[in-house]
């Protein structure tokens, strides 16, 4: 049984106004890695009213094919901002090719402008790896979100 609606109904429709209560959609982000990485990128097809960013880092692509991929791309809206990120060891040396194709996919529907990819070498699929690297798509977050931040805001 799937319950990714019935989860992101939680996080925005309870977590989200419990913390904050009104929020700006302009200055919120969404973030997850592996299947939590596939997750924020549906949540941005499903709820881009709710959030402009969608920070996914070794979104587990390959749980599909290549078909999967191309319609899940096609979804996800033009004016989201986008972060895909991948490593080059362990599990994320096989995303490479998945990683490479959502990429240019993304490209080819014009969102260049509100896309950024990265390969951290020598990373794995693994939390110590993300934490590591989550610097990079909080500085992308922040820099979209606002413009006006400073750098010592994500330590």
């Amino acid at each position: 049984t799937l319950h990714s609606d019935r989860y992101l109904q939680q996080i925005f429709g309870e977590i989200i106004p419990a913390i904050y209560g009104t929020h700006s959609p302009k200055k919120t982000a969404v973030i997850g890695s592996s299947m939590g990485g596939l997750a924020t990128l549906y949540a941005a097809i499903k709820h881009p009213e709710k959030f402009s960013t969608a920070l996914a880092l070794s979104p587990h692509w390959i749980i599909s094919n290549k078909e999967f991929i191309r319609s899940f791309v096609q979804e996800i809206p033009t004016s989201m901002n986008i972060w895909l990120s991948i490593g080059t060891k362990g599990l994320d040396s096989e995303y490479r090719e998945s990683h490479e194709l959502a990429r240019n996919l993304l490209i080819e529907r014009g969102m260049q402008g509100a896309l950024k990819t990265r390969v951290f070498d020598k990373s794995g699929h693994n939390e110590r790896s993300w934490a590591r690297n989550v610097k990079e798509p909080l500085h992308f977050w922040l820099k979209n979100s606002s413009g006006n931040y400073s750098e010592s805001e994500v330590r």
